[in-house]
């Protein structure tokens, strides 16, 4: 692929499959909220019937944005992501624009990745790693073996992409696979277990419009495509 960054041409090495792309993105949509969120946030608000039919818009925003993304990258084709892509098309000011908001939204975020690390280890491993100083926030322990885990395995992570992509996105599309048909075991051990449309009742929230349900859990739609 030919670009023209700065009046040079550059070549952009292409080693990512459509597969590797698929588990980059499916990767990338699965994570501790996938579990938590629908059953602490969703049910709520939305109630079974509600959530579903939300997710259902929800998912068709994203391939509105999808498309956008689809006919920008066609029409200036470079690395650098929506930052770039709002450079060529609108210029500086509304690239400095989106990069600021692109800043606080990912560090308004990254505090969910880090701490998920600490999460899973505590429960895989006892323990072990909650030593050393230690502080309450929000009437959570936090110790500083954890914080250096997370650290540890963030820099791991961010590191052998940078040196060793080709081999760490064969690994994440068996990692992605595996997610795949394990939750696709639950879903048909769980059907073939003799389930009631009874147990979704009641479909909505209680005493709530339901418009308003959905509309609620739809908003969560920008949150979730970060």
């Amino acid at each position: 692929m030919l670009t023209n960054t700065e009046g040079s041409l550059k070549n952009l090495s292409r080693y990512l499959t459509p597969l590797n792309v698929w588990a980059l993105a499916f990767g990338c949509s699965i994570g501790w909220g996938t579990f938590i969120i629908p059953a602490t946030d969703f049910l709520p608000k939305a109630g079974p019937l509600g959530a579903t039919i939300a997710i259902g818009i929800g998912a068709l925003i994203m391939l509105v944005i999808a498309a956008n993304y689809h006919y920008l990258m066609n029409r200036k084709s470079d690395s650098g992501g929506a930052f770039t892509f709002t450079k060529k098309n609108f210029g500086y000011d509304h690239a400095f624009i989106c990069a600021w908001f692109l800043w606080f939204v990912y560090t308004d975020l990254l505090w969910g990745n880090v701490t998920a690390c600490s999460l899973i280890a505590r429960d895989l491993f006892d323990g072990f790693f909650s030593v050393g100083f230690s502080y309450n926030l929000a009437g959570y322990d936090i110790y500083v073996g954890e914080i250096f885990l997370s650290i540890a395995i963030i820099l791991f992570i961010g590191i052998f992409c940078a040196r060793k992509r080709f081999f760490f996105s064969q690994v994440n599309t068996l990692l992605a696979l595996f997610v795949l048909i394990g939750g696709l075991a639950c879903i048909i051990l769980a059907l073939a277990s003799g389930g009631s449309a009874e147990n979704f009742e009641p479909y909505f929230a209680a005493e709530k419009y339901y418009p308003l349900q959905i509309s609620s859990v739809v908003a969560l739609t920008a949150w979730a495509f970060v």
